[in-house]
């Protein structure tokens, strides 16, 4: 919700940059990859919030050039452009992230550094991608990465979205390794350039072994272990195969289905 505790935070921030206080803005990074809550316009006292309303709640844009904050040169923020292959899928999902994306783009209009960090920008390359707008995708997760270079979630994101979908495999691989290096300690971002070396920069395929096991020196988790013995699994190595998902019933014994994938090895 866009509400009193929200706007009240702007401009305490927007005073404090005008009486000349410096701010050291820390890095702020979600532990997964789902979208952070988006805004919806309302308020608490339930009145929808216009154009105009917002405006006077949110108070001037602040001074980008005294923060030193590069200026967004990307697609318009609150542009909404249907990619080919979109469909909608009903329910009012349309309405609703155009709704957020538009309330998104007043938010980072008047201050870039927004009200989440780095997750405002996450969550406006998220609903963009959701109409299969990837060149506007790209654009917000590769201003995230500039604002805040010490994240590693929007340098996550961009690694599947060069990947899989803009297919630019120098530019996956580059920015799946800026997540790792950012966050050597978040099993996905191993699993995903795995995957990514695996299923789509082919020619690299048998980095992705190499890749989990790294992950594993540095993290004792089940997924990066189960991600390992399901490429033995489908690279027909049963020898590696069964010697990892045995070691993923040490780590999680119930683990569903892996004593039948055990029993099938054998």
């Amino acid at each position: 919700m866009l509400n009193k505790k929200l706007i009240l935070s702007i401009l305490v921030l927007i005073i404090f940059t005008i009486a000349g206080i410096n701010f050291v803005f820390k890095d702020d990074e979600s532990s997964n990859v789902n979208i952070p809550q988006v805004l919806d316009d309302s308020d608490n006292s339930g009145d929808k919030i216009t154009e105009e309303g917002l405006t006077e709640k949110l108070g001037p844009s602040l001074d980008r050039q005294s923060l030193e904050i590069p200026k967004y040169t990307g697609r318009p923020l609150d542009e909404v452009r249907y990619g080919q292959g979109f469909s909608d899928p009903g329910g009012g999902a349309i309405e609703k992230k155009r709704g957020d994306l538009k309330v998104l783009a007043a938010i980072l209009d008047a201050n870039p550094l927004g009200s989440g960090g780095v997750d405002d920008w996450i969550a406006v390359g998220v609903i963009k991608k959701f109409f299969n707008d990837f060149e506007g995708t790209r654009d917000a997760w590769e201003y995230a990465g500039v604002l805040y270079p010490n994240n590693a979630l929007s340098f996550a994101n961009l690694g599947n979205l060069y990947g899989f979908y803009l297919h630019n495999n120098v530019k996956a691989e580059l920015n799946f390794r800026k997540a790792i290096n950012n966050d050597p300690y978040q099993p996905s971002y191993y699993i995903g350039l795995a995957d990514f070396y695996k299923n789509v920069y082919t020619a690299k395929k048998s980095e992705a072994p190499k890749v989990l096991l790294e992950g594993m020196d540095i993290i004792k988790d089940v997924n990066l272990v189960l991600a390992l013995a399901t490429y033995y699994r489908d690279e027909g190595d049963k020898t590696n195969a069964l010697k990892y998902y045995q070691e993923v019933l040490k780590l999680s014994p119930n683990h569903p289905g892996i004593a039948e994938e055990i029993d099938r090895l054998r």
